[in-house]
């Protein structure tokens, strides 16, 4: 594991960064990794973004990201990727800042709240086992699904509550 450089734990490499005045400026692109070149073409913001998590990273489970990070801010991306969605509510949310989270986590949340905890990078346990466990207490609950028969069963009971509540 790798460190970035605010001291940080990480799962892989990242991004380059130099401190100019004070301020961490990107200065080697996370996705530089073989052939995998993000272009502009796939993401206009490319020179400007410094997000950790970028859905067009082919390296994207390897990443990290703490919720004190940059996000992705391009348009419209939240349709496609619900975990951006879920990573602005868990910057808000989120009182320990210096837990992170891998995009499978972030999938994986249905609620944010001040009790959303990431995974701790100074944790004598690996990332994998960390990992394995936040996932294993967070199981996401499969919908059920139902038959038209129950489905026309439910249909009624709802009709009828109606009716009788006016």
């Amino acid at each position: 594991m790798m460190n970035d450089p605010k001291g940080r734990q990480m799962v892989e490499d990242s991004p380059i960064y130099e401190i100019k005045d004070g301020k961490e400026k990107l200065i080697k692109s996370m996705m530089e990794e073989g052939n995998n070149l993000i272009t502009k073409e796939q993401c206009p913001r490319f020179d400007t973004c410094n997000a950790n998590l970028c859905p067009f990273d082919p390296n994207l489970a390897n990443r990290t990201w703490y919720p004190d990070e940059d996000i992705c801010i391009r348009k419209g991306i939240t349709e496609k990727y619900r975990w951006i969605k879920i990573q602005r509510r868990t910057q808000k949310k989120v009182e320990d800042q210096e837990k992170y989270f891998v995009v499978e986590m972030l999938e994986n949340l249905s609620a944010v709240g001040k009790g959303t905890i990431g995974l701790n990078p100074d944790s004598e346990l690996s990332h994998e086992h960390q990992l394995a466990q936040w996932l294993k207490y967070r199981k996401k609950r499969k919908k059920r699904e139902y038959t038209e028969e129950e489905k026309e069963i439910l249909r009624g009971r709802i009709k009828k509550a109606r009716r009788f509540k006016n």
